[in-house]
């Protein structure tokens, strides 16, 4: 539990310096610093579907049939040994991302700050 607070204060923080580094390089006025915090969360945001997409496994196959063509062409791997087993032992290893959670919460809560900010400043 406190590790996952701690990464989302470790996304939050860079999250925010990334933002502030946006607005210096465009000249530090409220309307930049507005512009970093909603180009970060839309690049969290991103990151964020990234990692789902990678987690549902939409291109396993893909990636398993690349590394096989790979093994087959520097001679590691037999193609009839390599059958249906070797795909299903890919998705049983294969690591997912733990840290969706956290991404999605910093993206939501920049995007939500942008937005806010967005509409107090035009009022």
């Amino acid at each position: 539990m406190i590790k996952r607070f701690e990464r989302k204060i470790k996304y939050f923080l860079l999250a925010l310096s990334a933002s502030f580094a946006i607005a210096l390089l465009r000249g530090f006025s409220l309307m930049s610093v507005i512009d970093g915090i909603s180009v970060v969360a839309i690049v969290l945001l991103v990151a964020t579907l990234c990692k789902i997409v990678g987690n549902i496994g939409f291109f396993d196959s893909f990636i398993f049939g690349a590394k096989l063509i790979g093994e087959l062409l520097r001679n590691k791997r037999d193609l009839l040994a390599s059958g249906s087993e070797g795909y299903y032992e890919y998705k049983r290893n294969k690591r997912k991302n733990a840290d969706i959670g956290d991404l999605g919460f910093t993206a939501a809560i920049f995007l939500a700050i942008s937005v806010f900010s967005a509409f107090a400043v035009s009022i």
